[in-house]
C-alpha cells in the first residue's frame, strides 16, 4: 500500500491488483487478497476457491479487515465481525475492537481487554485458544495453528494512549506501528508468560513525529505478550 492511496503486489500470484484500486487505507492477505477504502468498503481479489473474496454484499462501516488462507474477516465499526469463505463468526464474538486471521484461525480482541478465539467455525475458548488469564490486550496477531498467536498488552506506566496499528507477525518479527510524538521514547516490551514477573524491554526508539514502527525479530516462541510504553 503506497502513500497515495494504490496497492502494489507482487510474487507467485495475487498480483492482479483491480483497475482502478485508489483510497486504500488498509490491506490484508491469505491466499487471496483485501483491500479497505476510506469510505469504509472492501475489495478482494485472487484465489476463491472457498469463497473468500466473495466480500459480502452492503458490506460498510468497515473499519479493519484480515484474511486467512480460505476465510476472510472485516470488523465494523459498531464492533461486529463479519467472516466470509471457510470460517463462521460465533454468535458471542461482539463488542471486537480488532481482529486478526492466520491459516484458518481467527482471533477477536474485545473492548474489556479479552480474546476469543475461533477455528473453521467452531467456538474455542481453552485449550487450543488465548490463556484464560490473558486480559488487556490492544492488539492481536497469528499464524496458522490453533495456540498459535501473539497479543499486544495494554499497561505499564507511563500508559501509552496513542492508538497502535498494523499489528503484524511475519516468521520471527512481530512489530506494530504507532503516531509518535517528538520528545518522547518509546519501547516494545516483552514476556513469553502471563506469569513473569518481569518484562523484557527491546532498546528505546526516539519519536519523531511521525508513524514509528517497534520490532521484535526474536518471536521465534509459540506465544508472546507484548506491550508499549512511553516516557
Amino acid at each position: 500500500m503506497k502513500s497515495d492511496g494504490t496497492v502494489v503486489a507482487w510474487g507467485n500470484s495475487q498480483t492482479n491488483v483491480p483497475a482502478g484500486l485508489t483510497n486504500i487505507i488498509a490491506i490484508a492477505c491469505g491466499s487471496h487478497s483485501l483491500a479497505l477504502r476510506a469510505d469504509g468498503t472492501v475489495v478482494a481479489w485472487g484465489d476463491n476457491s472457498s469463497g473468500q473474496a466473495n466480500v459480502p454484499v452492503g458490506l460498510t462501516n468497515v473499519v479493519a479487515i484480515a484474511g486467512g488462507v480460505m476465510n476472510s474477516l472485516a470488523l465494523r465499526s459498531d464492533g461486529r465481525v463479519i467472516g466470509w469463505g471457510d470460517t463462521r463468526v460465533p454468535e458471542q464474538i461482539t463488542n471486537t475492537v480488532a481482529i486478526a486471521s492466520g491459516g484458518d484461525i481467527c482471533l477477536a480482541a474485545r473492548a474489556d481487554g479479552t480474546v476469543s478465539f475461533w477455528y473453521y467455525g467452531l467456538y474455542f475458548i481453552n485449550p487450543g485458544g488465548p490463556p484464560a488469564s490473558l486480559t488487556n490486550v490492544v492488539a492481536i496477531a497469528t499464524k496458522r495453528f490453533p495456540g498459535d498467536g501473539l497479543a499486544l498488552i495494554a499497561g505499564g506506566a507511563p500508559l501509552l494512549t496513542t492508538a497502535l496499528t498494523d499489528v503484524v507477525r511475519s516468521g520471527a518479527t512481530f512489530s506494530v506501528t504507532l503516531q509518535s510524538q517528538s520528545g518522547s521514547v518509546y519501547a516494545l516490551e516483552f514476556k513469553d508468560s502471563l506469569t513473569d514477573n518481569r518484562w523484557t524491554a527491546l532498546p528505546l526508539v526516539a519519536g519523531n513525529n511521525r508513524l514509528l514502527r517497534l520490532s521484535d525479530t526474536t518471536a521465534t516462541v509459540a506465544q508472546r505478550f507484548y506491550r508499549v510504553r512511553r516516557w
